[in-house]
């Protein structure tokens, strides 16, 4: 099986109904965001779950993100929709951030390896946000790279890394930063960084005061 390449901005309505059938189908596809390539799921299929880590050399002990369509959707699926992760999403969401709180029983314990909360990303980006709407269910996700590999920034880079190991990569090179997600933990009302990236943390803490 030889990777297609579909341009996003060719026939977006096209890009988009064979993206969903794929994702429907239970294949991976590659797709861009606001940050860099990423390479995801139906949230609802473990069998393709468990294909990201194999494709990605991926140890299972590290988890996958869950990418949502909107602010809204975020509350079906955490534990504690807490006012400051509330603030949080209307603020920054979408945008270049990701996550992490108590999830509820919604999400299979393979994407978040064991744990009880999960990372999640509303990106802002147009496919994808449109995309996960579409399907009206949460895709899961992580960068489009091998495990410890710089993440692909461009189609091109990933269709290096993953040509015959799935049926589509999704392209528009243009809205991409190039920079991973900030990632924040948000649990019980005490946020924390993580890690810093696209989005400044310190416009997160001077929003909140802290």
């Amino acid at each position: 099986m030889d990777t297609e390449i579909i341009q996003i901005n060719s026939n977006y309505d096209f890009a988009i109904m064979v993206a969903q059938k794929a994702v429907l189908n239970g294949d991976l596809i590659v797709f861009p965001t606001d940050t860099v390539y990423g390479v995801g799921c139906f949230y609802k299929n473990i069998d393709a779950v468990k294909e990201i880590y194999h494709i990605k050399t991926r140890q299972f002990n590290k988890p996958l993100a869950v990418y949502f369509s909107d602010v809204d959707m975020v509350e079906d699926f955490v534990k504690d929709y807490s006012p400051t992760l509330q603030v949080l999403c209307e603020e920054f969401l979408p945008g270049q951030l990701t996550i992490i709180t108590e999830k509820n029983r919604r999400i299979s314990d393979i994407i978040t390896s064991g744990q009880n909360t999960i990372g999640f990303r509303v990106p802002k980006s147009k496919f994808i946000l449109d995309l996960v709407d579409e399907i009206g269910y949460p895709m899961v996700g992580t960068s489009a790279n091998i495990s410890n590999a710089p993440a692909a920034k461009t189609a091109k880079e990933a269709f290096k890394v993953f040509n015959t190991k799935l049926p589509y990569i999704f392209q528009d090179d243009t809205g991409a930063s190039g920079v991973d997600s900030t990632i924040i933990s948000v649990i019980k009302e005490k946020v924390k960084l993580i890690r810093e990236g696209a989005l400044p943390f310190e416009k997160i803490k001077n929003f909140l005061n802290i």
